[in-house]
């Protein structure tokens, strides 16, 4: 068996979406005053490698603590697209990826974008989908779609019409993912398991990608 970790380091210097709020990480309690150290964290949902689901686009969506942990584990394929000039991936390019893939749980995308991470760069002009290509992915997919970019829309999308598109067809979303190409041609299980909270919207996840040719992935 080998794991392959697909999440980025959770730091408070960590790049996060404009807007959004920065990391903060401080000690509650420490070996010399309490005799044991606790940590504190304030984070956003989508801070990190993350899960974004329906109600985070419709209010109508479930609850984060109302899914089952299967919903986030589940076959693999990776697709290595490389983006148009303007951050495209297109349909065409899709189409041509999608040919050898079969169906799966998830389909994970590979555009090279995550090694600018921690860079100013990486949140300008990144890797999106076009929303004719994300339709595309829909029949080839059961759970999931996974992208080491910052998020499956363009930078600056005017209501976010791929994630309407992909979360309306019942599929998670896993965005900044990174260390994706070592799983190019092999039969992976996924898994980004997601923490259970009341509300939740989105959540960090610890994303991994598992062989196992023993398992018959």
């Amino acid at each position: 068996m080998r794991i392959h970790d697909l999440s980025h380091t959770l730091t408070e210097n960590m790049p996060v979406w404009p807007g959004s709020p920065e990391t903060r990480i401080r000690d509650a309690a420490g070996y010399g005053r309490e005799g044991y150290l606790e940590r504190e964290y304030s984070l956003s949902s989508h801070a990190g490698t993350h899960v974004d689901l329906a109600r985070h686009m419709t209010a109508a969506g479930r609850p984060l603590e109302e899914y089952g942990p299967g919903a986030f584990i589940g076959s693999g394929r990776l697709l290595d697209l490389r983006p148009e000039p303007d951050g495209r991936i297109s349909a065409a390019g899709v189409s041509g990826a999608l040919a050898s893939a079969g169906t799966v749980d998830f389909l994970l995308i590979h555009t090279g974008w995550s090694r600018r991470w921690g860079d100013p760069s990486y949140f300008g002009s990144f890797p999106f989908l076009d929303p004719d290509a994300a339709r595309l992915l829909l029949p080839a997919c059961r759970k999931g779609i996974g992208i080491d970019s910052p998020s499956v829309d363009a930078p600056h999308s005017e209501g976010y019409p791929v994630h309407h598109i992909l979360l309306g067809h019942g599929l998670v979303i896993v965005e900044n993912l990174t260390n994706l190409l070592p799983l190019a041609g092999r039969r992976f299980l996924f898994s980004a398991l997601p923490l259970r909270i009341e509300g939740g919207e989105a959540s960090p996840v610890r994303a991994v990608g598992i062989e196992d040719e023993g398992a018959g992935l």
